[in-house]
């Protein structure tokens, strides 16, 4: 029994284990920088990587067909985005461009939320919670 263990991670690809791991650090790194940034200039930058390590992250577990945690990457973008966007400690300028930047997620969810037979729920609760952002960024 310990030899198949022992010889079936010797098939695994370390690589490409190191090469997810580098992007979850980097997206973890990112994602507390988004969240505590007190800078009042708008790093446009640093969302930007977040979002595309998310993204990359995300489209990584839908490729094997992790479809819920492939949900999960995207709420966590999008959660992250909109909880930084709504916090009144932050300058208004960096609000303003998290809350601008949570259409990327956004778009992504609603094409996997189309996909589910009971995906009308949470895309309907999206939905609403866009328009009351919205109405906050204009």
């Amino acid at each position: 029994m310990t030899n198949a263990l022992s010889n079936s991670s010797l098939h695994t690809p370390v690589p490409e284990l190191a090469i997810e791991q580098q992007t979850l650090s980097n997206f973890e790194a990112l994602e507390k920088l988004i969240r505590e940034y007190t800078g009042s200039a708008p790093r446009g930058d640093l969302i930007n990587d977040y979002v595309d390590r998310g993204i990359e992250l995300a489209a990584d577990a839908g490729m094997k067909g992790f479809t819920r945690l492939q949900e999960s990457w995207l709420r966590r973008i999008y959660t992250t985005l909109r909880d930084t966007g709504l916090n009144s400690s932050r300058s208004e300028a960096w609000r303003s461009i998290c809350l601008e930047s949570l259409y990327q997620p956004f778009f992504a969810l609603t094409h996997i939320y189309r996909e589910r037979p009971h995906g009308r729920y949470c895309l309907r609760s999206m939905n609403r919670e866009m328009q009351i952002i919205s109405h906050y960024i204009i």
